[in-house]
């Protein structure tokens, strides 16, 4: 016999927490002191420095997506008080020493069970003071455990604990805060609430058939999920929920079927299409065990059903807060009779309106069942399938069926009724996240990001690093967190909190290619910002030799002096000053179209590499507050260390002389800068001094690496080399890196007569 299982399948969602509960002892003040001429005054302190209460085995939380959950401390320190003294007057007359107080606390905040993708951002006594960057508003810091089960404890607890005795909480995820000030919160820890991502949300939602089917393996029933449309952005089941009130719930809202089968439990969605039609007056067979059952069909009593359904939920558009979406029967009015389920679902708007309509068509249409007997043509049916039957019936009607019990060849099937699918018959209320009070308003953002390497340069120094610049094109945002993964995208670390302020355009016109090291002032780029809000100014001279004004067009770093806006975000730059940072080997012209960043350093966010780095595939991603790692596409850069690249040499000077062949010399740059110090040569930058030194004539070639910046070619070896003049000379001259070998090349021609 198969029957659809609807027992009870667990009483326990996990362990309690563990009996890591900090014991904080109270303290005294101390009295008030006046002395005879000088005076003291103390300020506000604290006469208990207990934490907030801390439940001892309250169960560990069963979290599935993404939502926003409460924690459990497990540890503290108690309040850290700080004394700080400042004495004003003296010198002969009487002094005023004002003395004042401040707490902070370290302490470590059970989540949920492990393991989870991420934590997001936290709030405290609901004000946002964690951002999706990882930002804390508040001074301390916070790290988070995964609730992986290799997981090592908390260096922070075993300095407290001790060592061997420090629990690592393995399976259960948890923060731990290092000396957050409490002066926000009324100088006591505050009650705080976690935005936790799970490795079912780390891509999409789940399906409400797979978490339903986990459940159920998690009472220790193996399961299966069939594939279903509708799926949860978040779901839990905590506070001393059972397993069973948790599967119920799934079952109820999303009308799941759970089906028995030899191998296990199938978690099924509604099914759609009938695998069989039947016509009343063909149902029935006669039995030994007594008369033949034609057919049966219980009917509820309309005055039972609602005509208005709500939903309770929570809405990730506003903060995870409680939100409400209402469906009723159209035509209705006066009095209604409503029906209400606050759910532990986390829903989008949108998904919560259209369950709630579900919920109430099959409410009110799913009150007939019927059961009969059958033979051969239904012995492939099974429970879950939807047969259509006609006949004596008002109309033709779908059933799915709950239970087939076998008696030989012939079956007893149960079915029950499936909502028609008129949705005329059902209006639905606006579904809009309501008046919303959020701890932080930021809009829908719209960002650009642009990641980069720079070469060495007076602002942004010589050190290894790859740069980015983040620009908002829409929404109110102030700030975003730049993630990096070196391993694929595996795994991302926050490298920085970027501030949303970098200009980006594109050039309209392009560049033609200029000397270096003179002012140009023929040329002009003609640029496009990427936002109205965008502008460029005018800079004097004295500033733009300072470092101002320095953009990257390509991978060209210029300077401009002026900036004129010819019409709404675009502007029209002279004054330039070509080739910055080395960069006066990409001047080889400029094409219209390629992008144009500012750089500033106030900008840009950095992430620094090491040698051993080179060549890593980095991928990065630059998430706004309110959005997680999974709603940011990835990007990619190729870390070449170009800081690190010698810049080329300057003042090259070639002389042939037929008798003492081909003499050449140079000057090699620095890129730790290169000011005019009497006495000071400029820095090295490497280890040993050395170039490589290129001679090509046609299709022959020859490289030497030399030690000093000169070198020299005998009549012989240019002869031996080249043959016989007349012909031209090119030559390149690199200085060599430690780790990146030649530099970008110097050039320079000499001919060679005959």
């Amino acid at each position: 016999m198969a029957t659809l299982v609807l027992s009870a399948v667990g009483t326990a969602v996990a362990g309690p927490f563990g009996g890591m509960l900090g014991a904080i002892a109270g303290r005294t003040i101390d009295s008030q002191v006046f002395g005879i001429g000088n005076r003291r005054v103390e300020g506000p302190r604290k006469d208990d420095l207990s934490v907030q209460s801390a439940a001892f085995g309250r169960p560990i939380p069963l979290v599935y997506g993404a939502g926003r959950y409460a924690g459990n401390v497990l540890w503290s320190t108690g309040l850290v008080e700080k004394r700080e003294e400042e004495s004003q007057g003296g010198k002969g007359g009487p002094s005023v020493t004002n003395v004042t107080y401040s707490y902070s606390a370290s302490f470590a905040v059970g989540l949920c069970a492990g393991p989870i993708h991420d934590v997001g951002r936290v709030w405290a006594d609901g004000k946002l003071i964690r951002d999706v960057g990882g930002s804390l508003a508040v001074g301390g810091t916070m790290r988070a455990y995964l609730g992986d089960e290799d997981q090592a404890p908390d260096t922070l607890l075993e300095g407290d604990i001790g060592l061997g005795q420090t629990p690592a909480f393995r399976g259960t995820a948890y923060c731990v805060f290092e000396s957050l000030e409490l002066a926000e919160f009324g100088n006591r820890i505050p009650n705080l609430s976690f935005e936790v991502f799970t490795h079912a949300a780390s891509d999409s939602s789940p399906a409400c058939t797979t978490v339903a089917a986990d459940l159920l393996e998690r009472a220790g029933l193996p399961a299966t999920a069939q594939g279903s449309a509708d799926t949860v952005t978040g779901y839990s089941v905590s506070g001393g929920q059972s397993l069973r009130d948790g599967l119920n719930e799934l079952l109820d809202v999303f009308d799941l079927k759970v089906l028995a089968t030899s191998a296990g439990a199938i978690v099924s969605p509604p099914s759609a299409s009938a695998v069989a039609s039947f016509d009343t007056g063909s149902l029935g067979v006669e039995v030994s065990s007594g008369p033949a059952e034609h057919f049966s069909m219980d009917y509820d009593h309309a005055a039972d059903v609602p005509e208005e359904m709500g939903l309770g939920y929570a809405d990730p558009a506003s903060d995870y807060q409680d939100g409400l979406q209402r469906a009723q029967s159209a035509g209705v009015s006066g009095t209604l009779s409503a029906q209400r389920l606050n759910s532990a679902l986390v829903l989008e708007t949108g998904d919560a309106r259209a369950l709630v309509t579900k919920m109430l068509t099959r409410t009110r249409h799913q009150r007939a069942s019927i059961q009969f007997r059958i033979g051969l043509p239904g012995a492939r049916l099974e429970p879950g399938d939807v047969i259509s039957i006609s006949g004596d019936l008002p109309m033709p009607l779908s059933f799915q069926i709950d239970q087939v019990v076998e008696e030989g060849l012939v079956r007893t099937i149960s079915a029950a009724a499936l909502p028609e699918q008129d949705s005329a018959a059902y209006s639905n209320f606006p579904a809009t996240s309501g008046q919303a009070a959020y701890a932080q308003s930021v809009g829908t953002p719209t960002l650009a990001a642009r990641v980069f390497e720079l070469p060495a340069t007076r602002q942004f120094g010589n050190a290894p690093a790859v740069y980015a610049s983040c620009a908002r094109l829409g929404g109110r945002i102030s700030s975003a967190g730049l993630y990096i993964s070196v391993d694929g995208g595996v795994d991302y670390a926050l490298a920085a909190t970027l501030p949303v302020s970098g200009v980006h355009g594109i050039c309209v016109t392009g560049l033609p290619d200029r000397m270096p090291s003179l002012i140009d002032r023929a040329s002009t780029l003609e640029v496009a910002l990427d936002h109205a809000d965008m502008e460029l100014f005018s800079r004097p001279w004295l500033a733009i030799l300072n470092g101002a004004n320095l953009a990257m067009v390509g991978t060209e770093l210029i300077q401009f002096e002026n900036a004129s806006q010819t019409e709404t975000g675009t502007y029209l730059l002279t004054g330039l000053l070509r080739g910055r940072g080395g960069t006066e080997n990409t001047l080889m012209g400029t094409a219209a179209g390629q992008p144009f960043t500012l750089l500033q350093s106030g900008d840009l966010g950095k992430r620094s590499f090491g040698v051993s780095d080179l060549g890593t595939s980095v991928t990065y991603k630059i998430v706004p507050p309110g959005q997680s790692l999974t709603d940011v596409a990835a990007q990619t850069h190729v870390f070449e260390g170009r800081a690190l690249r010698p810049l080329a040499p300057v003042h090259v000077k070639a002389a042939y002389d037929a008798s003492a062949g081909l003499s050449l010399s140079w000057v090699r740059r620095s890129r730790s800068g290169y000011g005019w110090l009497d006495g000071v040569d400029a820095s090295l930058d490497e280890t040993s001094e050395g170039y490589r030194v290129t001679y090509a004539s046609g299709a022959n070639s020859i490289s030497r690496d030399v030690t000093t910046p000169s070198d020299q070619l005998s009549p012989a070896e240019l002869s031996a080399a080249f043959g016989a003049g007349p012909y031209t000379l090119d030559i390149t001259i690199s200085q060599l890196s430690d780790t990146l070998g030649p530099g970008d090349p110097a050039a320079a021609s000499v001919a060679i007569p005959a």
